[in-house]
């Protein structure tokens, strides 16, 4: 049985079928927004290899849980591309400043892919937790 989030993807199989069983009443039981816990939720992490479904999965989260998930704005050491904001769907950042940022423990996590750096600091993480929402990574 397949169910159609807001995001016209449907969720079917073992993965929606284990979403529904766990998570879902887990968010629902809480009887609160997140925003009214004391101490901010720690991340979510979705991994995978490519094509298990990892952004069917963020989506139907987003979907189903508007108020609970939220995702952190990465960092990019590339140039904005035509029609970019900074801090809307990157942070952009010379590659020196992000290197410095890396060593001194300022980022959860950060790869060079093709020459440029991102990365996703550990501030953007905080600032979506204290929005009240579960950062997923």
């Amino acid at each position: 049985q397949a169910e159609q989030p807001a995001t016209g993807m449907s969720m079917v199989g073992p993965l929606a079928v284990g979403l529904r069983r766990t998570l879902c009443p887990s968010v629902r039981r809480l009887g609160r927004p997140l925003s009214g816990m004391s101490r901010q939720p720690p991340p979510l992490v979705i991994c995978g290899p490519s094509g298990v479904g990892k952004t069917v999965l963020i989506r139907h989260l987003q979907a189903v849980f508007p108020e609970s998930f939220g995702f952190s704005v990465s960092h990019t050491s590339r140039a904005p591309r035509p029609g970019e904001e900074d801090g809307v769907a990157y942070h952009f950042s010379g590659l020196e400043a992000m290197r410095r940022g890396v060593e001194a423990g300022e980022f959860v996590e950060s790869a060079m892919v093709h020459g440029n750096m991102y990365g996703t600091s550990r501030e953007a993480v905080s600032s979506v937790g204290r929005a009240g929402r579960i950062c997923v990574l």
